[in-house]
């Protein structure tokens, strides 16, 4: 996808991540993105309904055998690290989160993975050269990064074949989201990071994946409360939405909620090394 000729992807990219929700959130409770991930303890039961990674995942298996060495950066709970490292000869994973960290070795731990590094890092705070060349570079939902020109020039540096991003595209609950909290502003989408990566002369590709999962209403409205500073009247409000969209149904004694999220896997190969 080619860059728009005297736009700045990249300064585009810094405007509207200072402007999006999520950051104004962060600095409306003064901490960090890493806080952040570290203050909701239902993030695991939150994932084993969302399907993620899902088909992302796949995609990057594929590029992957027992002989590859693979860096993941923001490895979150191990989603893609700890399969991964099933497949691959190694994994360094960067994560600067403790609370992630912690969960990223229990699940490493619990699957018996033992080629399973753990850096406790920023992207932005890493040696990159001090980490040395790896098969593949892996980045997934991790951009919360001013200067992301130069943590994607970075990440290219590091990947000895190929390198993947997985970044949002859509979900069916934006609109209403933005209906019921009066945000308006989302973070840069994964078509920043294809331009961006253009502009650099690193021209990548981008398939889009469906994830259709249920999960339990009380859960989905808990997430939602805490990443988004619902009010108890907001989430009500979100609660009708589903209702009178037909999105709630009941099964095993339980509510549940229908929903769709997309993603892109954004992937570059190094020609001279692709195999």
């Amino acid at each position: 996808m080619a860059s728009t000729t005297g736009f700045d992807w990249s300064v585009a990219w810094e405007e509207r991540l200072s402007r999006s929700n999520h950051q104004a959130r962060l600095r409306s409770r003064g901490i960090s993105s890493e806080a952040f991930w570290d203050g909701f303890s239902r993030w695991p039961e939150l994932h084993r309904y969302t399907g993620y990674p899902g088909k992302a995942l796949d995609c990057v298996l594929k590029a992957v055998d027992p002989g590859t060495s693979v860096l993941e950066i923001g490895a979150g709970d191990g989603a893609f690290a700890v399969p991964l490292a099933r497949a691959a000869k190694r994994v360094t994973a960067v994560e600067p989160s403790a609370g992630q960290v912690a969960r990223l070795m229990e699940n490493a731990a619990a699957a018996g993975v033992k080629n399973l590094t753990v850096l406790r890092s920023r992207w932005e705070d890493v040696d990159g050269p001090g980490l040395g060349l790896h098969d593949l570079v892996l980045a997934a939902y991790c951009f919360q990064m001013r200067d992301i020109r130069s943590a994607l020039q970075r990440m290219y540096e590091a990947a000895g074949r190929s390198l993947f991003l997985v970044h949002f595209v859509d979900h069916d609950l934006v609109e209403a989201l933005h209906q019921v909290t009066g945000d308006s502003e989302a973070g840069p989408d994964y078509v920043f990071l294809l331009n961006i990566l253009h502009e650099i002369g690193h021209p990548a590709s981008a398939s889009i994946l469906t994830r259709d999962y249920e999960i339990p209403l009380d859960l989905q409205l808990d997430a939602f409360a805490y990443s988004h500073g619902l009010s108890a009247e907001q989430r009500g409000a979100l609660r009708r939405h589903l209702e009178s969209e037909g999105k709630v149904l009941s099964s095993g004694g339980m509510l549940w909620v229908r929903r769709w999220y997309k993603d892109a896997v954004i992937r570059l190969d190094k020609e001279e090394c692709y195999r």
